[in-house]
């Protein structure tokens, strides 16, 4: 049951709601499973459709441009992820906890629940290593305005919750929780491609969780 769990959707992420059709849902799935081949820069709309056996106009229907449909991905990742956190941590009374099961998701969040509609595996994994050019780009203030990253800023204000509640007089929580979601990201990257810029092997998740759960306790403390 958890995993048919329905995401409302910002309208500003799509022309058509893809997840209203099959033809829809097959974009968002093979789209998926383009971008984790291909890589966002070598992604097209045109092999896409060739690969679901549409046309590129069909699939422009659903999504002005490649940027749109990362930005619509990057939405349901953390709209995704919030639930999870919002059902993982509903019964805990011991904040630290609660901030220790954030770190768990952001880590290896797709393990916690499968999700009906796409492979949180593969999503996770396209997040890790394409999610900050959703936002680093020219357009970031327009599309803060369309409500592009609520999604994003939902799980960053959960823990900064759990944070003011341990530590009111602690000034930089939105600053540290922002670094901690960016940095697991990059640690990630960072242990498949680029190495010497870790202490990690891909492997060692645990050893990610331990790190910046204690980076978080140890500068509200």
């Amino acid at each position: 049951m958890i995993s048919n769990v329905k995401l409302e959707m910002n309208s500003s992420l799509f022309i058509k709601n893809p997840t209203d059709s099959d033809l829809g849902k097959k974009i968002l799935s093979e789209g998926l499973k383009e971008l984790t081949n291909l890589g966002f820069e070598k992604f097209t709309f045109k092999k896409l459709a060739n690969k679901i056996s549409s046309t590129e106009a069909s699939i422009y229907r659903y999504f002005k441009d490649k940027h749109q449909f990362l930005a619509y991905l990057f939405n349901y990742y953390w709209a995704w992820l919030n639930f999870n956190y919002a059902w993982q941590s509903q019964n805990i009374k011991d904040r630290r906890e609660k901030i220790k099961i954030g770190i768990e998701i952001l880590v290896d969040g797709t393990q916690l629940v499968k999700n009906a509609e796409l492979d949180m595996k593969q999503l996770h994994c396209v997040m890790h290593n394409e999610g900050t050019k959703v936002y680093m780009t020219k357009a970031v203030d327009t599309e803060n305005l369309l409500g592009y990253f609520v999604a994003y800023k939902q799980f960053v204000n959960s823990l900064c919750t759990e944070i003011c509640a341990i530590n009111p007089s602690y000034q930089f929580a939105n600053m540290l929780v922002s670094t901690v979601l960016i940095g697991i990201s990059q640690q990630d990257f960072y242990s498949q491609h680029l190495p010497k810029l870790t202490s990690i092997t891909p492997s060692e998740s645990d050893k990610l969780k331990h790190f910046y759960f204690q980076l978080i306790i140890n500068s509200i403390d």
